[in-house]
């Protein structure tokens, strides 16, 4: 099984014909795949100096030699994935598929957006006096978090619009659930982070419940991602939950599958990268 040519922009659409670099030509590719999303698809939260496992995309593996043209950025997001101007390297290369034809379209997003607006979804504790806490969901603002996951559907749909009248797979994932603890992300040398765990902290929410009301969340964005395949043509969703171990709770650093508190480590992405694989291959064609 061969490691897919991971490749940027630059290196696909604007490469110059004088240093022609062979494994990022489509021409020299059996398969194209078009990539765009946020970390899971970039570095991931792990030291650069052994890339191939620090993300989903370098853990894939196939049979034939397979290009992926990779858009993604660290912290993305849905919304601005699908704005415009912010995308127009993602509308151009859709426009050039009689020159690249794409096996299929790869994304990774929706999990960044979730885990900037948690802290607007959950109520803080003056907002929930007196309401009575039987479930998770209780802790939630039922109007806010039935708007968020609308706007996650919109964004999906505008993005899918810009293949136009080419009817290309769409694969996306769901995220797999995090536990909210107080273990950031470290790149190059920054630090970002934590977000779950800050959002339960600011609105004072019970420590026990904190994993619950994580999950709820998660289950919510899975169940809207999943939804899209009625709404959106060839649209397909691989549910990534209950794949990993899920990393304790007060730990910081990696644990179980995780990295931090949001990216899974080596082995994580591995089996997330598993998953992808199958899906490609039954509704793409892709071996």
């Amino acid at each position: 099984m061969r490691r897919p040519n991971v490749c940027t922009y630059e290196e696909v659409i604007e490469e110059d014909s004088d240093a022609v670099d062979f494994s990022c030509d489509p021409e020299f590719n059996d398969q194209r795949i078009l990539a765009e999303g946020d970390s899971w698809f970039t570095i991931g939260g792990q030291s650069l100096s052994n890339p191939w496992f620090s993300n989903v995309l370098f853990s894939l593996r196939f049979s034939r030699a397979t290009l992926i043209l990779n858009l993604a950025q660290p912290g993305d997001t849905i919304k601005h994935i699908s704005a415009m101007p912010r995308d127009y390297s993602f509308k151009y290369a859709i426009e050039q598929h009689d020159s690249y034809p794409w096996d299929a379209i790869l994304l990774s997003a929706g999990g960044n957006d979730l885990i900037d607006k948690a802290h607007t979804l959950i109520m803080d504790k003056l907002e929930r006096a007196n309401k009575p806490i039987n479930q998770p969901a209780d802790y939630c603002k039922d109007f806010a978090v039935d708007h968020f996951m609308q706007n996650i559907g919109h964004h999906f749909e505008r993005l899918a619009r810009m293949r136009g009248r080419h009817d290309i797979p769409i694969v996306v994932h769901t995220y797999d659930y995090p536990t909210p603890r107080n273990s950031p992300a470290r790149f190059l040398g920054f630090v970002i982070g934590p977000w779950l765990y800050k959002a339960m902290m600011q609105a004072q929410i019970p420590k026990q419940d904190w994993v619950g009301l994580s999950d709820y969340l998660f289950n919510r964005l899975a169940d809207q991602l999943l939804s899209l395949s009625a709404s959106i043509a060839n649209f397909h969703v691989v549910d990534t939950r209950n794949t990993l171990i899920r990393a304790k709770p007060d730990t910081r650093g990696n644990s179980g599958d995780w990295l931090n508190e949001i990216h899974p480590n080596k082995n994580g992405y591995k089996k997330i990268a598993h998953k992808i694989e199958q899906k490609l291959n039954q509704v793409c064609g892709i071996s």
